[in-house]
């Protein structure tokens, strides 16, 4: 789907994700509208949304709230810029059996930390059955 698209278009949009309402009007639902979950910033409210069809972009032009972003190395970087690495346990079991048996240290990590953080840490010291999910980049 996103292969071989004769342009690349992504608007970036402000969202207020707590009632769903996007900047513009937006739809969430328009298929022409592509958003991988990589490309929400729940905590900044914003998102972004790759353009599959040939619709005008001068639509989305100065509307508050929505910056047109163009051209593959631009969406990329705007990428880089909202997607974050995610963390989260896949394998439960292979989870506690490698913190057990590797001698994993967690109770040194600050517990005010978000949960994902938290993840992160525990995969950067070795334990298994975390999965580590990176902004889906387009090519």
């Amino acid at each position: 789907m996103l292969k071989n698209l004769k342009r690349y278009v992504m608007l970036k949009i402000d969202v207020d994700f707590a009632t769903g309402k996007r900047a513009g009007d937006i739809s969430p639902y328009d298929k022409g509208l592509y958003c991988d979950p990589t490309w929400q910033d729940l905590e900044r409210g914003v998102e972004l949304r790759l353009i599959l069809d040939d619709r005008p972009v001068d639509q989305y032009r100065n509307i508050p709230g929505v910056e047109v972003i163009e051209g593959l190395d631009n969406c990329n970087a705007a990428i880089d810029e909202i997607g974050r690495t995610r963390y989260d346990i896949a394998i439960p079991e292979l989870f506690r059996l490698s913190i057990i048996r590797k001698g994993i240290k967690i109770d040194d990590i600050d517990s005010s930390l978000p949960p994902e953080e938290q993840l992160r840490i525990l995969y950067e010291r070795g334990a298994l059955g975390i999965r580590v999910i990176k902004p889906r980049k387009l090519s």
